[in-house]
């Protein structure tokens, strides 16, 4: 399979994935972030990045973009193997496919650039995913619909559920009683 091919199943696979729409108009401005590091950095004998720049790459790619620090990126991973890996934070969430060609380039040869723009991708549309399944958690335990207008005190309490939620873990949210203790 040459490169272009493998390009093109890769991309309709994340467009499946993720919503052919969320794809498109994020991929180019990854993409424009991400490569004037890939071009700084050193590339492996087959011209790709190893692991450990790929998860540098990301590293600093989150933290530029939003900000964010993830678990599985930092320099104490030295491997991808194993559930604090960035492949591994797929495992769960990604069709085999994608997650196959992943672990098979992290394993073997390294990522080429629109791998790792789809990877990062991948992962940034999980997070959005998690934190917006997040949010609806917390508007069904405190037992207001998501389209219904909130007034400040209301908004105050969400935001507090929604950070409770981030702190204790998710499943505190369908406990009975627990946000009533915690916000009183």
């Amino acid at each position: 399979m040459n490169q272009s091919t493998l390009e093109e199943h890769l991309l309709g696979e994340v467009r499946h994935f993720m919503r052919q729409g969320y794809v498109d108009t994020q991929l180019d401005s990854i993409r424009t972030a991400l490569e004037p590091m890939w071009m700084a950095l050193p590339k492996n004998q087959h011209g790709k990045l190893d692991s450990g720049l790929v998860r540098y790459a990301l590293r600093r790619f989150f933290v530029q973009r939003h900000g964010w620090h993830l678990d599985g990126l930092d320099d104490s991973n030295t491997s991808f193997e194993g559930a604090s890996s960035p492949a591994g934070l797929l495992r769960e969430r990604a069709p085999t496919y994608l997650m196959d060609r992943f672990e098979e380039a992290f394993g073997k040869t390294g990522l080429m650039l629109f791998e790792v723009v789809i990877f990062a991708a991948t992962l940034e549309h999980i997070i959005h995913d998690e934190a917006a399944d997040r949010l609806r958690e917390t508007y069904q335990a405190l037992e207001t619909s998501t389209s219904a207008e909130l007034n400040d005190d209301d908004v105050e309490q969400t935001m507090d559920v929604y950070m409770l939620s981030l702190l204790m873990g998710r499943s505190k949210l369908k406990a009975k009683g627990t946000i009533e203790k915690k916000l009183s």
